[in-house]
């Protein structure tokens, strides 16, 4: 379970960076 705890926490980092590019070059309307 200890797997499954890990790729939570970097889900969650990556989404949290993945806001902080969004919010970067919002205006550029990088398509993902």
């Amino acid at each position: 379970m200890s797997d499954a705890r890990k790729v939570t926490r970097a889900w969650r980092w990556v989404l949290t960076r993945h806001e902080h590019a969004l919010s970067l070059v919002g205006p550029l309307r990088i398509p993902t």
